[in-house]
């Protein structure tokens, strides 16, 4: 078939289709009752709750703000982890990033779509957040912290590191993908159960427990064993240091329930390496 005959094709569809009428009955149909939908706008209103998923079993929780806001500052006031910063970082860290993207092109190790993939022209503030462990304490929950970082100055960087360490993870000894992987490991070995005493452990905030400095030491060896090295890998471990040690986000304080007018307070706190 010619290009002549699929256009004539293409036009006599969009004429057949311009004829058709339309129905201007697009009304969308409401799932939910005006009780429901009043209801729930009610609970989007409260300022003095808070609503988030569970950390696990899928629960959705809804709990009082201070005392949401008591657990998130009781983590955020750890200064062996965390410092507030006196503004927002944001510019001058694309600044530093721009610039080594910039020259790493300009010598050779990155392309240029990689280096408009790692930049980001419009960055935001990652967002600090928890997630209630009710399994945990179902009247007071403790808090799983997390930090929304889509669209941050990070997070092109981040997702390239993910996709780059991986696969080195995966060829270490130690790594265990999740529990059916732990228990075909076990099955692989040949014990005596008389004299075998099996334990199981759990690190308390995992992420903050990890010197940064010996992480990065850990990858750097882990590369050089895959003989990955140069450039490349210089690149790499500069941008990975910088997530880890100049990593931050934003807590905002919540207007407070007893003042008539109330404000906002947002700090911007930094993850100090250890």
């Amino acid at each position: 078939m010619t290009n002549h005959c699929v256009e004539t094709f293409v036009k006599a569809v969009e004429r057949d289709i311009g004829k058709l009428e339309w129905s201007k009955r697009h009304s969308k149909t409401l799932n939910l009752s005006r009780e429901e939908r009043v209801a729930l706008q009610t609970l989007k209103d409260d300022t003095s709750i808070i609503i988030k998923p569970a950390d696990k079993g899928g629960a959705i929780v809804v709990m009082d703000m201070e005392t949401y806001r008591g657990e998130a500052l009781s983590q955020l006031q750890d200064t062996t982890h965390y410092r507030i910063l006196g503004g927002d970082p944001t510019n001058d860290l694309k600044q530093m990033i721009d610039n080594l993207l910039k020259i790493s092109e300009e010598a050779g190790i990155i392309t240029n779509r990689l280096k408009n993939f790692l930049q980001v022209d419009n960055p935001i503030i990652p967002v600090f957040y928890l997630l209630p462990k009710i399994h945990k304490n179902l009247q007071r929950p403790p808090g799983r912290p997390i930090v929304a970082g889509m669209s941050s100055v990070f997070q092109p960087i981040a997702v390239m590191l993910d996709t780059v360490l991986n696969p080195i993870v995966v060829c270490t000894k130690s790594y265990v993908k999740d529990t059916t992987d732990f228990i075909n490991k076990l099955n692989e070995i040949e014990l005596n159960t008389k004299d075998v005493f099996l334990c199981t452990m759990d690190v308390s905030s995992l992420y903050t427990s990890i010197p940064h400095d010996q992480g990065i030491e850990v990858i750097t060896a882990a590369m050089a064993d895959l003989g990955l090295l140069g450039g490349v890998v210089d690149l790499l471990l500069q941008l990975l240091g910088w997530i880890l040690k100049r990593n931050y986000f934003l807590f905002e304080v919540f207007t407070h329930p007893l003042q008539s007018k109330g404000y906002h307070i947002a700090k911007c706190y930094e993850q100090d390496a250890l």
